[in-house]
C-alpha cells in the first residue's frame, strides 16, 4: 500500500476554516494538491497537533485495464450551514474523472462527516480508495480494529475501523449512504504510518456498475479524552444514533414454548481486554448475562461492566438496511454468533430496563425481527413474562413495543401512560410498566385503567382491546 510521507505535511501552511469546540478543520497544501486536516485544538504531541488528514494524492484509482492514477484538488469553498461556517468543499480531478469532497464538522462533537463524489470516468474502477492518515508522534496503539480488511457481509455487520492508545481514540465509520457494502472494503494499518483506507476494493465479487458515480461517505472521530479501552463505545453509540435501527418493525410472531441454548460461560473475564484478549462471542454474551443479573440487585459496577461487553457485541450488530441476505439488526456473522443472536433481544431489553437508553430497545427489536420466525416465537416466550408485548419505563418515560397489537402512539401524563392501539376485538395487549411511583393510571384508546399498584403493573397486565 502506498503511503503519504509525513515530510510533505506542514501544519503552519494550513488555513483554518471552522471549529466546533472538539475539532478544528483546515485546508492544507499537499504537494500539487489541496487537502483537509482535522485536528484537536489545544492538544499537542512531540511532533505537533494530533490530526487526521487526506488530500487528492491520498485518493487512488485503478481501472479495469490496470491503469492507475491519484487525485488532485485545485480549489475549495468554505461551507456555511444556517449562516455558520461548518465545513469545506474541495474540487478536483482523478485522471479524467471529476472529484468533489465535502467535509462537515458535527455540532459540538468529536465526529465529522465526509463525502467523496467521483463521476465522469470512462472505465469502471477495479479499485478506488481514500486514505485518511492519523499523525500522533510515533504512537503505537494498544489495539486496532479490524485486524484484517472488512468487506462484504463482514463490513455490513461492523462498518467501522478504529484504534486507541490511552485516552487517544480515532475511528472511521462507513456511512449508511453507501447502501450496498458488497463492493467496499475498510481497514486500518499501522506499519509505516497509521492509515484508514476505505473504498472499492480490488477483487470484489460485486464490481461497481459501469458509469455510475461513486460516492464514498464516512464519518471520522478523533477524541483525546476517551475512557481507557472504552473508546469503541462511542462508535456503538454513533451507529445506534443514526435512526436506522429504530425503524425495525415489531415482531409479528406469536410466543411459542421452546428452550434457548445455554450460553457457555467463562470465569476468567477478569483478564479480558476488548479487542486484545477476550472470550468468544458466546462467552462474552454469558458474561453480559451474569453481569446484568447482578446489576438487577443494585450493583452498578456490574452494570457498567455488563454494558461495556454488551456494546462489544452490539458493535457487530448490522446497523443499516441494505440489499443483502442478512437483515437489518442481525447480530454477528458466522456460526460463532448463532446462539448469541438468540439471546441478544433479551440482553438488550435488560439493558434498556436498567438504563432507560432507548437505543438498547431499538437494537432489541431489530435483533428480534432479524431472527427466523420460529426463533422469534421462542425468544418472545422468554421475553413476554418480563417485558410483555409492550414494555414501559416510567422513570425514563420510554416505551418499547416488541410484538402483539400495533401501538400507534404512546404519551406519558402526570398520572401514567396513555396508549393509542390499533383496535382489534380478538386481541389482547400485555403491558409491563416499571417505575418508582406507588401507582400509575393506564389509558388505552380512551379507556382508563387504574390507578393500578406499581407491583401489579411490573408483573404485567393483560388488556382486552375493543374496536
Amino acid at each position: 500500500m502506498s503511503t503519504t510521507k509525513l515530510d510533505r505535511r506542514r501544519d503552519e501552511d494550513g488555513s483554518l476554516i471552522c471549529e466546533n469546540g472538539h475539532l478544528r478543520l483546515r485546508v492544507i497544501q499537499d504537494g500539487r494538491s489541496l487537502g483537509v486536516m482535522i485536528d484537536t485544538p489545544g492538544v499537542d504531541t512531540a511532533g505537533g497537533a494530533l490530526n487526521f488528514f487526506s488530500s487528492g494524492e491520498d485518493i487512488h484509482y485503478q481501472a479495469a485495464d490496470h491503469s492507475h492514477c491519484v487525485g488532485r484538488f485545485h480549489a475549495f469553498d468554505p461551507l456555511d450551514i444556517d449562516g455558520q461556517p461548518r465545513g469545506i468543499t474541495l474540487y478536483g480531478q482523478l485522471g479524467e474523472a471529476s472529484m468533489l469532497l465535502t467535509v462537515i464538522l458535527d455540532d459540538n462533537s468529536i465526529w465529522c462527516r465526509q463525502r467523496l463524489l467521483v463521476s465522469g470516468y470512462a472505465q469502471p474502477p477495479q479499485r478506488l480508495t481514500q486514505l485518511w492518515q492519523l499523525r500522533t508522534a510515533e504512537m503505537f496503539p494498544e489495539f486496532c480494529w479490524p485486524l484484517t480488511r472488512l468487506h462484504g457481509e463482514a463490513l455490513a455487520h461492523s462498518p467501522a475501523a478504529f484504534l486507541q492508545d490511552g485516552p487517544v481514540f480515532a475511528a472511521l465509520v462507513a456511512d449508511a449512504e453507501d447502501a450496498d457494502p458488497l463492493p467496499f472494503g475498510l481497514e486500518v494499518t499501522t506499519s509505516d504510518a497509521i492509515l484508514f483506507e476505505y473504498g472499492i476494493q480490488e477483487g470484489s465479487a460485486h464490481p461497481w456498475p459501469a458509469a455510475q458515480p461513486i460516492r464514498l461517505s464516512s464519518a471520522l472521530a478523533l477524541d483525546t479524552r476517551a475512557l481507557p479501552e472504552r473508546g469503541f463505545q462511542q462508535v456503538v453509540r454513533f451507529l445506534g444514533s443514526q435512526g436506522t435501527l429504530a425503524v425495525a418493525s415489531q415482531s409479528a410472531a406469536q410466543p411459542a414454548p421452546g428452550l434457548l441454548p445455554k450460553l457457555h460461560d467463562s470465569q476468567d473475564m477478569g483478564e479480558w481486554h476488548p479487542f486484545v484478549w477476550e472470550g468468544t462471542p458466546e462467552a462474552i454474551a454469558a458474561a453480559v448475562q451474569r453481569k446484568l443479573a447482578t446489576a438487577l440487585t443494585g450493583d452498578w459496577h456490574a452494570l457498567e461492566e455488563g454494558l461495556c461487553w454488551l456494546d462489544r457485541l452490539c458493535l457487530q450488530q448490522r446497523p443499516y438496511g441494505t440489499p443483502l441476505e442478512t437483515p437489518l439488526g442481525a447480530v454477528g456473522p458466522g456460526e460463532a454468533w448463532r446462539n448469541v443472536a438468540l439471546w441478544m433481544p433479551i440482553l438488550l431489553m435488560q439493558a434498556f430496563q436498567l438504563t432507560g437508553i432507548s437505543e438498547y430497545a431499538f437494537r432489541a427489536r431489530a435483533a428480534l425481527h432479524a431472527l427466523p420466525t420460529s426463533a422469534q416465537s421462542i425468544v418472545l416466550s422468554h421475553l413476554n413474562p418480563a417485558f410483555g408485548h409492550l414494555y414501559a419505563q416510567a422513570d425514563y418515560q420510554e416505551v418499547a413495543p416488541l410484538s402483539g397489537p400495533l401501538v400507534m402512539d404512546a404519551h406519558w401524563t402526570a398520572s401514567g401512560l396513555e396508549l393509542d392501539v390499533a383496535p382489534d376485538d380478538a386481541a389482547t395487549l400485555r403491558l409491563v410498566l416499571d417505575g418508582s411511583e406507588d401507582a400509575y393510571t393506564v389509558t388505552v384508546n380512551g379507556h382508563p385503567f387504574g390507578p393500578l399498584p406499581a407491583h401489579t403493573l411490573r408483573a404485567g397486565i393483560d388488556i382486552r382491546l375493543t374496536a
